[in-house]
């Protein structure tokens, strides 16, 4: 991760520096090896960077390049994972040892902003600005993996890879996933959408007929995702819970990283008995990474709490919850290991239908739907998590799940063959991968644990004492207040409004995300955990009283 920030003056005011720089710094944590700015009275232009290729002077940004007398300044949070092919192909002139980000200007200046963003195989938020002409312009990768935070008024304009950086400075909101700017458009303009993404030649996979043309396929494809992503100078760590996604992610990246004489460093934090810990450890055994746990305390999840929301810049009930252990674990990488770059799995559960509610789908086509609208949030939820807890030790997340060449994939299949079948939710990634020595079988076929109950200890969920502090935190008054006060997404439990209390002492904005978020077909429940859900306590009741059969 690197932290971008970028505010520009019109007309009638100039640039603080003291103050911008106090802003500037904000986001210092996502850039901890070196923090560059060049200013005038107009403009400030500033780049924390955690340096992963090209770790070099020649990497670092922003990057200037001469205009006649002026100058063009560059700053791109991100990786460009074709950059090599891009260089040769169009004849960019980059050299060794420069970052990959370095492509993107060259590029621009080859077929243009629409062209560019086009080609570019990652992920990224970049901002580009003209002197000469005082031209500005923006992109974000297609589903937002990478953060970018806006504002846009006839006095100002401003870039952020935080809110927090801008909040006080000026109104900001999310910069739309998959869209770019110019400030000769004046408005961000779309260049993704994940359902039409089957309909942008050439997509050969639309010719897939039969399922072992498919699972052989969903298998190759997601390997060479994980390993275009193995893109690094820097260490190399994984994530890894004991569920599909992340052991499946860890299992690719051990291979590879073993046909070079290394071995993986692997993490997973739960508390003490918890499924996840187990489960986590028999692929560690299973794959011969090298393990390590971090146990999850209570007191400590509750003094950490306003720092874990204050990175998050959300007051959603999931989002809070499923951040509380990866921040945890972010900090312990960070202290106790060299790693920089960290292998997740985010993206798996909204692209391939693996949230259990999937099996309540009234039809394959609403099942489909329901996983297109999940894509198109990810930035405000898993992928905001994922980034925002990251972020705030100096680390860098890589979510193979949500490449670009295996989104076109899972999205050209019929929908009979990504929703759940057999009663299996994400049955054809596991299918794919059957009988190849990926993952223990119970593992591959492992059902979607809650989170609150992979982390938990047997006896002992940690969310029912979550829930117990905020009755404790919280007054009936507090409960009326909030209740009044907010007029978007009003919280309804004395745990939502514990969070969103906390939220306001920070941000003075609520519509930064557009809703809790919710299991979709689950009227039975207010809560997001889907340990509240009838057929997941049914699910979970079945799989202990029956060994999974190989399919």
């Amino acid at each position: 991760m690197c932290g971008i920030f970028f505010l520009k003056y019109f007309k009638n005011k100039k640039i603080n520096e003291e103050l911008i720089l106090k802003n500037f710094n904000k986001i210092q944590h996502r850039g901890p090896d070196k923090s560059v700015f060049h200013n005038n009275d107009a403009f400030f232009i500033g780049f924390h960077r955690l340096a992963i290729n090209g770790i070099t002077p020649m990497g670092d940004q922003p990057f200037e390049y001469i205009k006649g007398q002026n100058k063009v300044y560059v700053m791109c949070n991100g990786e460009i994972y074709n950059y090599r092919e891009l260089n040769k192909k169009y004849g960019l002139g980059l050299k060794e040892g420069m970052s990959d980000c370095a492509v993107i200007y060259p590029l621009f200046l080859k077929v243009g902003l629409e062209k560019m963003i086009d080609l570019l195989d990652g992920v990224f938020a970049f901002v580009i600005y003209d002197t000469e002409d005082n031209s500005i312009y923006a992109g974000r990768d297609p589903i937002g993996v990478r953060p970018l935070f806006y504002g846009y008024n006839e006095e100002e304009i401003g870039f952020a890879s935080e809110a927090k950086a801008l909040s006080d400075l000026m109104e900001v909101v999310p910069f739309p996933p998959g869209s770019y700017f110019s400030t000769h458009i004046g408005h961000p303009k779309h260049f993704f959408d994940i359902e039409e993404f089957k309909d942008c030649p050439p997509n050969h996979y639309l010719t897939l007929m039969n399922d072992t043309q498919i699972y052989e396929s969903v298998r190759n494809v997601f390997i060479k995702a994980v390993r275009k992503r193995m893109l690094s100078e820097r260490p190399i760590g994984s994530l890894l819970s004991g569920g599909l996604d992340s052991s499946l992610v860890a299992s690719i990246v051990q291979r590879e990283m073993r046909e070079n004489g290394m071995i993986l460093n692997t993490y997973s934090i739960g508390f003490e008995g918890s499924p996840d810990l187990k489960y986590a450890r028999k692929v560690a055994d299973f794959i011969g990474s090298n393990h390590h746990e971090v146990i999850l305390d209570m007191d400590d999840i509750l003094h950490t709490l306003p720092e874990i929301i204050r990175q998050l810049e959300t007051w959603d009930t999931t989002t809070i919850r499923a951040s509380i252990g990866m921040y945890f674990l972010s900090k312990y990488i960070k202290e106790n290991s060299e790693d920089v770059v960290i292998f997740s799995g985010e993206g798996a559960d909204e692209l391939c239908q693996g949230y259990l509610y999937f099996h309540r789908q009234p039809n394959e086509m609403m099942g489909h739907m329901e996983s297109m609208r999940l894509m198109r949030n990810l930035y405000m939820y898993d992928v905001l998590r994922a980034d925002r807890t990251t972020a705030a030790h100096g680390l860098e997340l890589r979510v193979p799940f949500l490449d670009k060449d295996f989104m076109k994939l899972i999205t050209s299949l019929p929908y009979r063959k990504v929703c759940p079948r057999k009663g299996i939710e994400k049955y054809l990634v596991r299918k794919a991968f059957d009988g190849f020595g990926y993952l223990p079988e119970d593992i591959l076929w492992r059902t979607k644990e809650a989170f609150s109950d992979g982390v938990s200890s047997e006896h002992n969920n940690w969310l029912d004492k979550l829930k117990q502090a905020a009755e404790v935190l919280v007054t009936g008054k507090e409960v009326e207040y909030y209740r009044e006060v907010v007029l978007h997404c009003v919280p309804r439990t004395r745990e939502e409004v514990l969070y969103r209390k906390i939220f306001r002492e920070y941000y003075r904005v609520d519509e930064w995300i557009g809703d809790y978020w919710m299991p979709k077909w689950s009227p039975e429940t207010n809560d997001p955990s889907a340990r509240t859900l009838k057929l997941y306590s049914e699910k979970m009741k079945s799989e202990q009283e029956e060994t999974p059969a190989v399919l």
